[in-house]
């Protein structure tokens, strides 16, 4: 399995990034033998800091002298409410999320992982400006894979995909078994779809783009979509142009007849698009949504090149 594999490499990918074999498992032990082990404060972020059995990064900045009073942690961690309270409080202390991830990871190794820029792009989590919520939802998703692949802890999660994240070129085949698992390319997929919808209108300009966007992955998808935007146009032309309910023939949906209705004009004014396209751009529809397999990424390409161009002028159209 590509997690536990990228788990197993932990040590020496760690040692071709910082040159040092790390042992984070000593590092837990340090931290746990300060205070009572459930216990976050100065002591123990110093600890981590300078521990030889790691390298704390130049990157973090030493923040231990600012944590002046311990936080005892809640006995029981495994809840939302729990765990944010305790996010929350140290980063209105030191206000710096990687560092109070570092110090959760080696305190409650069970609950926390670091949270990474190189793992968040793995696994195309989108940025958000609150920092406790993007931690949050850090480590929500690094819990997925726990509990999916049966692992026994967040930290080895965190380790696992910080190995994956950072060995891509030395180990292509545990590489490729990664990104063919389908969990993995749910909760990615999931995750760019999340960043989308930050800035997403469900406008047809939107849904061209995504089309567009699809061709060179799935130029068949992408004719779906075009063919969905493609129908509403249909429909919006139609009524701006007051053309009356056609009478459907057998088998024929309504959108279709009012095709044939458009097809049949001789031009439409201001709209400086021939009406014959539109039984063309039908056909091309009905192949899309039928799945047909001679559709091809070129027709693909056209239909999504000329429904966009379609939109934008159908926009800015003010029948005459």
């Amino acid at each position: 399995m590509w997690i536990v594999d990228f788990l197993d490499r932990f040590g020496e990918i760690y040692r071709s990034q910082f040159g040092t074999r790390p042992d984070p498992s000593a590092v837990e032990r340090e931290v746990a033998d300060i205070g009572t082990g459930t216990e976050v404060g100065s002591r123990q972020l110093h600890a981590i800091e300078e521990s030889q059995a790691w390298v704390y990064p130049d990157w973090w900045p030493k923040l231990s002298p600012m944590l002046r009073e311990p936080v005892v942690l809640p006995t029981n961690l495994e809840t939302s409410r729990a765990r944010r309270d305790v996010i929350e409080y140290l980063q209105n202390q030191l206000k710096h999320i990687e560092v109070v991830s570092v110090l959760l990871r080696f305190v409650c190794p069970e609950e926390f992982g670091i949270m990474s820029p190189p793992v968040s792009w793995l696994l195309a989590l989108p940025y958000e400006k609150d920092h406790v919520e993007y931690y949050l939802r850090y480590i929500s998703i690094l819990r997925g894979f726990k509990d999916y692949y049966g692992l026994s802890r967040i930290a080895d999660v965190d380790m696992a995909l910080w190995s994956a994240a950072h060995g891509h070129l030395d180990y292509p085949s545990v590489v490729e078994a990664m990104y063919e698992d389908p969990y993995f390319q749910r909760v990615r997929l999931t995750n760019l779809l999340s960043g989308l919808g930050q800035h997403w209108k469900s406008t047809n300009r939107h849904r061209m783009l995504l089309a567009e966007s699809l061709l060179k992955t799935d130029y068949k998808t992408a004719a779906v979509i075009t063919a969905k935007v493609y129908e509403g146009l249909v429909i919006e032309i139609a009524g701006r142009l007051g053309l009356p309910h056609p009478i459907r023939t057998r088998g024929e949906t309504m959108t279709g007849a009012l095709v044939r209705s458009i097809a049949r004009l001789n031009k439409i004014e201001g709209l400086a698009v021939p009406a014959e396209n539109f039984a063309a751009w039908w056909r091309l529809r009905r192949k899309a949504i039928h799945d047909d397999p001679e559709l091809t990424k070129k027709e693909a390409e056209e239909f999504t090149s000329e429904i966009s161009d379609l939109s934008s002028t159908v926009e800015k159209w003010t029948p005459k």
